[in-house]
């Protein structure tokens, strides 16, 4: 979390009645949003509860992410959340299953600029061994370097 919203939920955490242990916070009706974590309203500003949580408990979130270990978001008991690097919690999240992946290869990754017709034209292209691969990456708007993937198999072993 950063420094300035850290600091205004330290100077009003005061304001909640908190149960650390059941992770709970008790004066508030917390609303459970899209991606599954509960948030409630303090002073006019949104806060995730196991954030809230996670301070009240003592844990040292600053420039940090509060990670649920068991990857339960609704589970905000002190017990099982830690702070972590966001890079930690990234690691954590793929080794658990939490993530889809197959929402985030191919055609359904929002940085792909490649189709799998695409993909499919490019390999029948590097089959053939008549053009260059740098002229194909041109041809796709792609770096060489991803041409390469694709040959060895690297990227887009799902096509």
């Amino acid at each position: 979390m950063k420094v300035e919203r850290l600091e205004f939920l330290k100077k009003n955490i005061h304001l909640l009645k908190i149960d650390v242990e059941k992770g709970l916070i008790l004066n508030r009706k917390p609303t459970l949003m899209p991606r599954g974590y509960l948030i409630i309203s303090l002073k006019n500003k949104l806060y995730k509860v196991h954030e809230i949580i996670a301070v009240a408990g003592g844990l040292d979130i600053l420039n940090k992410t509060v990670n649920h270990k068991d990857g339960q978001k609704l589970n905000n008991r002190i017990s099982n959340l830690e702070a972590i690097s966001h890079g930690e919690n990234v690691k954590h999240a793929y080794k658990n299953g939490l993530v889809d992946l197959s929402k985030k290869r191919g055609e359904n990754n929002g940085r792909g600029k490649l189709t799998e017709n695409d993909v499919r034209e490019i390999k029948r292209l590097l089959a053939e061994g008549k053009m260059k691969q740098t002229d194909i990456s041109e041809m796709f708007k792609i770096t060489p370097q991803n041409i390469l993937a694709i040959k060895k198999g690297k990227t887009w072993t799902n096509v």
